[in-house]
């Protein structure tokens, strides 16, 4: 409109300047001073100001055209702004009400997953449950929804909220019952027999055939049920049979499962238990190999000088008392790996001369005789305090061996920590097993020795009595043999 009414007011300023021109020739034509003239110049004077008065009165209803357009745009756009701000306030509600909705979202998605992190442990600890039980056999619908269960991706649908809430039922109630019935198993050897069964509850089972009788545990799968294995005692096979029989109310219950019969019927051997000690096990053995070397044959020497010193002293003896040095001698050579022997022929040097002479003599011959019982009596001792040691050190290897398993695999592995604790375990028990002992025949052979030296020098110096008793006879024998070849002498 504001274009329009600009274009038609240039179109009245160009029709104003035309009549001018058109009426401004004639008059240029027309003589000045002439009345005719004159006349033709107060009309057109009088059309142009008509026209210009039109113009004018153009002009003027286009101004207030243009003021009406303007105030009409102004109101147009007063509108359009406030109705901008209306949106913006719309906009900002829808905004804050798009957050509200994801954060109820974001809520509501943490319950769901909270539900489905429930329902499916809840579903994984029922699965196991009946894995492990005897009841799981009995059950297998309900394992295999557990199971799917488990396996499903998606958000839980009342279904399976159903499934799971009945078969948690099914299982209270299955476990609060005794029941007795003809079915087949899994026995020991791995056949398929026949025979009666009786489940207590989700405890544990019982079977009975015409030859054996036992506990029963839910198979690796939960699908059957197999015997635990073991040697059941006379005892408790007949409270099986009688219980079986319904002849007796009571019976043992198997709470582990079959594990321990499991544990029973699976017996280490020498070899398992061995590597189980780790490398120590072996220097341990080697200490109580070598002990077992030298005490048998220390106590092979013990013997000896037992069997022979009674009677070698009584040989001595006799020949003494009639004088018979030298036979005496030869007795002491004949057994000269006797320590008594080789102490009296110490003594035997001497004979004729002084007590203190003698007695030194065999003095010196207890004392050379010391090394020879003794020998190896003190290596006997350090391997005594060798073996504990050793056993120490293979507790200590095998405490480290597990704390490195607890840095790699954490707590949750027990297996792999029973490996260091069973070397720590192991060199120690050997390591006093083979030091007990060994200090025990220390002890004896130790004593043994003291009372042969207590014998040695209880014999000798009775033997020393009799040389010089002797020595005292011969010279009296020998005064008396003077006097009477020369009775004037004595007189």
């Amino acid at each position: 409109m504001i274009v329009r009414a600009g274009t038609q007011g240039m179109l009245g300023v160009v029709l104003t300047f035309c009549i001018v021109l058109s009426w401004g020739g004639p008059v240029w034509a027309v003589q000045p001073g002439s009345s005719e003239v004159e006349q033709i110049i107060e009309q057109r004077t009088g059309d142009i100001r008509d026209e210009a008065a039109a113009t004018r009165a153009l002009l003027q209803k286009d101004k207030k055209d243009l003021q009406a357009a303007h105030a009409e745009l102004k109101s147009s756009v007063a509108d359009l702004r406030a109705a901008l701000e209306d949106k913006k306030d719309a906009f900002s509600a829808l905004e804050k009400e798009e957050a509200a909705l994801k954060n109820k979202l974001q809520s509501e998605r943490e319950e769901v997953e909270e539900v489905q992190g429930s329902l499916v442990t809840a579903a994984k600890n029922l699965g196991q449950v009946l894995t492990k039980s005897p009841l799981g056999p009995l059950m297998p619908e309900q394992r295999t929804d557990l199971a799917e269960i488990t396996q499903r991706q998606e958000l839980p649908g009342m279904d399976e909220i159903r499934s799971v809430v009945e078969s948690s039922f099914d299982l209270m109630k299955q476990s609060g019952n005794i029941t007795r019935f003809s079915e087949s198993f899994i026995d020991s050897g791995g056949t398929e027999q026949a025979g009666t069964l009786v489940r207590i509850g989700g405890l544990s089972a019982l079977y009975q055939t015409d030859e054996d009788a036992g506990y029963l545990r839910a198979g690796p799968e939960g699908r059957e049920l197999v015997a635990a294995g073991g040697e059941l005692s006379w005892w408790s096979e007949r409270n099986l049979r009688a219980y079986i029989a319904a002849e007796q109310e009571t019976v043992p219950l198997d709470i582990s499962n079959g594990a321990v019969f499991a544990q029973m019927s699976r017996e280490q051997t020498w070899g398992e238990w061995v590597r189980a000690g780790g490398f120590l096990v072996w220097p341990l053995f080697a200490i109580a190999g070598l002990a077992l070397i030298l005490v048998a044959e220390r106590l092979i020497f013990m013997i000896r000088i037992r069997s022979n010193s009674d009677r070698i002293m009584e040989q001595i003896t006799e020949l003494a008392e009639k004088n018979a040095w030298s036979q005496c001698r030869e007795v002491c050579v004949q057994n000269r790996r006797s320590p008594l022997c080789r102490v009296i022929g110490k003594a035997l040097e001497h004979v004729g001369e002084s007590r203190q002479v003698v007695e030194n003599a065999l003095q010196e011959g207890v004392l050379s005789q010391l090394p020879r019982l003794e020998r190896f009596l003190p290596t006997l001792n350090v391997l005594a305090a060798i073996a504990p040691l050793l056993g120490l050190l293979g507790t200590v290897t095998g405490m480290i061996s597990t704390f490195q398993a607890i840095t790699v695999f954490g707590t949750g592995e027990p297996k792999v920590m029973a490996g260091g604790i069973s070397e720590a375990l192991i060199t120690t028990q050997i390591g006093l097993g083979v030091a007990v002992p060994i200090m025990f025949l220390h002890h004896l052979l130790d004593r043994r020795v003291d009372k042969i030296i207590g014998e040695i020098e209880e014999k000798g110096a009775a033997f020393s009595l009799l040389v010089l008793s002797r020595q005292d006879q011969e010279g009296k024998d020998k005064n008396a043999g003077l006097d009477q070849e020369n009775p004037e002498s004595v007189k």
